[in-house]
């Protein structure tokens, strides 16, 4: 069946493929964001919370200040490519929030980071030409409430030396010792505090006896 046919035979669907065909590409950029809004509301709570330093959120302005700048110049054909990244990855994104079948969700963290992309390759797909991907890629990557997670895990290793090194001071006058990032220390339990922990882990420890440092 031709267009020529199909528009004869059923104008007022071709008349809504049309509409659909010319809507304004900020419309597909607000469609694809509402289906990434678990992302966002996940960002906030964590932002809210004070778990994190809400530095994201310069970066999501600097993106939305972009695309605004720019709406009068956003293609109209969007970039097959990046609009196919963009499509799979706001799946994948949602997927991993919630999980499907025997597939668990995955952490919020990585579920945040495979949205964000996926709204980068949405961006791509429509901005002029005269944009490179990498800027845009990485003021997405730096849009994520990354500086707790970083502090827990890249903090480690240094919590484990200094409770190495604290087991080696303490041995001449206590029975000391090391498990992982914590100290045994004459039975009783001495926790290293991650910089990110919160009240709540305090209470818990609190309620099992340990010491925290």
């Amino acid at each position: 069946m031709t267009l020529a046919t199909l528009a004869q035979r059923h104008p007022r669907l071709f008349d809504q493929l049309i509409r659909i065909d010319r809507a304004p590409a900020i419309a597909w950029i607000a469609l694809q964001a509402a289906a990434l809004a678990p992302t966002w509301w996940w960002m906030a709570r964590r932002l809210s919370d004070g778990s994190d330093d809400p530095l994201g959120i310069l970066a999501l302005g600097a993106l939305a200040a972009l695309v605004w700048t720019v709406r009068a110049e956003l293609r109209c054909a969007p970039r097959l490519g990046c609009l196919a990244l963009a499509g799979v990855g706001t799946l994948l994104a949602t997927l991993m929030h919630t999980g499907i079948g025997p597939l668990h969700a995955a952490p919020p963290l990585a579920a945040a980071l495979v949205a964000l992309l996926a709204m980068a390759a949405g961006l791509l797909a429509v901005l002029p030409a005269r944009f490179a991907a990498a800027p845009v890629l990485g003021l997405a990557v730096l849009a994520l409430p990354l500086l707790s997670s970083l502090q827990f895990y890249a903090g480690y290793p240094l919590r484990v030396i200094t409770a190495e090194a604290s087991r080696w001071l303490l041995m001449p006058f206590f029975q000391v010792q090391r498990e992982a990032a914590s100290l045994v220390v004459d039975g009783r339990l001495v926790i290293g505090d991650a910089p990110c922990s919160n009240s709540s882990v305090r209470r818990a420890s609190s309620a099992t006896g340990a010491s925290r440092t």
